[in-house]
């Protein structure tokens, strides 16, 4: 016998539970399209350019296979972002610049993250063309090249952030690869629209083709609500202040978006998101601090690395001059001007600035 109370809390978990959602055919069609499409990396090291070609879902399989015979099992793997937001809507031909693959791993420690980037390591190894390997003394030396970004998130305590990103460059307009491996994330995306994810474990684990259906979600919330953001170009965050809980406040993200025709949500303040976007931009890259990875400020070494992952210098366009054009705009509306002059001088002098997308 059930209380009325009780079947009242029923139906209303039963309402409020998430119904899984499936791909449509087309947009398995197009996921299927995307794991067969080559894809070209090339070096970023100094001499001439050395490409690697891949095929997305036989590398996915190799670096599965990798992690298995090193006794890592991924919980599961998706495809994120940009590439996942286009099979969800198929029909419009959505752009992206990278394919993003997620895997979610158990551990305590950072031991499993350094596990995985031994997995890629020897995953983009045996990718090689057996006559490149041949004909190259330091094979581990090229491999490394291949790595345009590696990074390590390890916070302290089991609240904490713990994950890793590598990042392979595309090179001659082609998609880049980004694998992030993710043992603890508390947040997962920027944007709506850059927060869709499809379960593709099953091509992990070999499968020739796709099995359908393949689930498709959101870290955002509603799928419903990022489709209709994704068909009417739309920015949105749950709150417009919810940019003082992303790295780097989604400032370049924005800037891009807003440089396609985005417009933002009807919810959203425009004054109060790009006011926060700015003061996590410049709390996470201060002004005056050099990065250590290069002899360029924080602030620009941040805006060059996003210029060369969406605005590769051998397919350079207009696109890029008219982010950097809003970024622009942007930071002398929403900005201090002690916060960023010196970004803000680097951006108005555009390509021609030695130090910037050199």
């Amino acid at each position: 016998t059930y209380s009325v109370a009780t079947l009242w809390h029923e139906a209303n978990v039963a309402q409020t539970a998430p119904v899984p959602q499936f791909l449509s055919p087309l947009g398995c069609s197009y996921l299927e399209r995307i794991f067969n499409t080559p894809i070209f990396i090339g070096t970023t090291g100094p001499g001439p350019m050395v490409t690697l070609q891949l095929i997305p879902r036989m590398f996915l399989s190799t670096l599965f296979r990798q992690l298995q015979g090193l006794q890592v099992h991924p919980r599961a793997v998706h495809l994120e972002g940009s590439a996942a937001a286009a099979c969800l809507i198929p029909e419009q031909r959505l752009p992206f610049n990278d394919l993003d693959f997620v895997f979610y791993l158990e551990g305590e420690d950072s031991t499993v993250l350094h596990v995985m980037r031994e997995a890629l390591v020897r995953s983009i190894t045996e990718s090689l063309d057996p006559a490149l390997v041949a004909s190259t003394p330091d094979v581990a030396g090229l491999v490394q090249q291949f790595i345009s970004k590696l990074f390590l998130k390890d916070e302290p305590g089991p609240q904490g952030d713990l994950w890793a990103l590598c990042s392979l460059q595309g090179c001659g307009g082609s998609p880049g690869l980004d694998i992030k491996s993710i043992v603890r994330c508390r947040r997962m995306y920027q944007f709506s629209v850059d927060s869709v994810y499809a379960d593709v474990l099953a091509v992990a684990l070999g499968a020739p083709s796709l099995i359908q259906p393949v689930l498709i979600g959101t870290h955002y919330g509603s799928i419903g609500e990022v489709r209709e953001h994704l068909q009417h170009r739309l920015i949105a965050m749950h709150t417009s202040e919810d940019p003082a809980n992303v790295f780097g406040g989604g400032l370049l993200k924005y800037a891009n978006l807003v440089a396609q025709g985005y417009r933002l949500a009807p919810h959203m303040d425009v004054f109060v998101l790009e006011h926060t976007m700015c003061a996590r931009f410049c709390t996470d890259f201060p002004p005056n601090e050099v990065s250590r990875f290069s002899k360029m400020l924080t602030q620009v070494h941040a805006v060059n690395n996003f210029l060369r992952t969406h605005f590769p210098p051998d397919t350079v366009s207009s696109a890029g001059l008219l982010f950097m054009s809003t970024l622009h705009t942007i930071l002398l509306r929403a900005c201090p001007h002690d916060r960023c002059h010196k970004l803000v001088d680097v951006l108005e002098k555009g390509f021609s600035q030695p130090g910037l997308y050199a």
